[in-house]
C-alpha cells in the first residue's frame, strides 16, 4: 500500500470506526503524525505513526489484544541478561523478574563463541555510512565465531549535540545521495526503510546495499534522553583477521 499522510490516516481511521475501536489522545507526545484507538470492552487497541520524508511515507501499524496475565505464569520467551559456565540468568518481558537455572540442565544450550572485540575508525566503512555525525569518530567491532562461521559486526553510538529530528532526516538525504531507493521500486537491492514506535519517538532506519552489507541506524528520542546509534554488518568482514 503506497498513500499521503492523508491517505494512511483516513484509512486507518475507517478501519478502526468499523472495528469498534475510539481514538484515544495520549498525554505523551507523539512525533509525527498517527493516533491511538482502543474497546475497552474487548481489551483491543491500536496504535498508527507515520514518518514523511520528500515524497516517501513510512507508517507502522500495531494491533493487539490487551491479556491480563497471572503472576505466576511465566513467559515462553525469556530475555537473557547473564550467563556463565554455571548458570543463566533470565529476565521476564512484562514483570522484570529474573530467573535463573544450573547451565547444564539447559536443554540446547548454545555452544561456546569466540569473541573479538577492537576499535576501528568508523571512515574504514562504506561510504554509504559516513554520516557528517560520524565522521573522525571511532566504533567497536565485535567478531565471533561459532557453528556457522565467522561473522562480524560494527557498532557506533553518539551523543547527540543537535536536534534529532534534523539529523534523522540529514541521515535519509545522505542516503538518498548515495542512490539508496528509499520506496524499494527502482533499486530493491539498494534501499532502506524506516519503522516507528513508542508513538513515533523510537525510529529504526534499515539499510541494504547490493553488495549484502546491511545497517540499522537507531534514534531513541526520550523527554531526558536522546540515543542515536549505527550498527553495520558487513556480508564479508572487511577488517583484519
Amino acid at each position: 500500500m503506497r498513500g499521503t499522510v492523508e491517505e494512511v490516516l483516513a484509512f486507518y481511521s475507517e478501519c478502526t470506526e468499523r472495528g469498534g475501536l475510539t481514538k484515544e489522545n495520549y498525554r505523551r507526545k507523539r512525533d509525527g503524525a498517527g493516533f491511538s484507538a482502543d474497546n475497552s470492552k474487548d481489551h483491543a487497541f491500536f496504535g498508527l505513526d507515520i514518518y514523511e520524508h520528500r515524497n516517501l511515507v513510512f507508517w507502522t501499524a500495531q494491533f493487539g489484544i490487551q491479556v491480563c496475565e497471572p503472576k505466576s505464569h511465566l513467559s515462553a520467551h525469556l530475555t537473557l541478561v547473564d550467563r556463565n559456565k554455571q548458570r543463566v540468568t533470565l529476565r521476564h518481558p512484562r514483570t522484570n523478574e529474573e530467573y535463573w537455572a544450573p547451565a547444564e540442565l539447559l536443554r540446547d544450550f548454545w555452544p561456546e563463541v569466540d569473541l573479538y572485540e577492537e576499535h576501528i575508525p568508523w571512515a574504514s566503512l562504506p561510504d554509504w555510512l559516513q554520516f557528517d555525525i560520524v565522521k573522525g569518530r571511532e566504533g567497536n567491532t565485535v567478531r565471533f565465531h561459532d557453528e556457522n562461521g565467522t561473522k562480524t559486526s560494527a557498532t557506533i553510538v553518539i551523543p547527540l549535540e543537535v536536534d534529532p529530528d534534523a539529523c534523522f532526516t540529514a541521515c535519509l538525504d545522505s542516503l538518498d545521495k548515495h542512490g539508496f531507493d528509499g520506496s524499494g521500486l527502482e533499486h530493491p537491492e539498494r534501499s532502506y526503510y524506516v519503522s516507528l514506535a513508542v508513538n513515533g519517538r523510537f525510529r529504526h532506519l534499515r539499510m541494504y546495499s547490493e553488495t549484502g552489507d546491511y545497517a540499522l541506524l537507531g534514534l531513541r528520542n526520550k523527554p531526558d534522553e536522546v540515543t542515536f546509534f549505527i550498527q553495520y554488518y558487513p556480508a564479508k568482514s572487511p577488517f583484519s583477521e
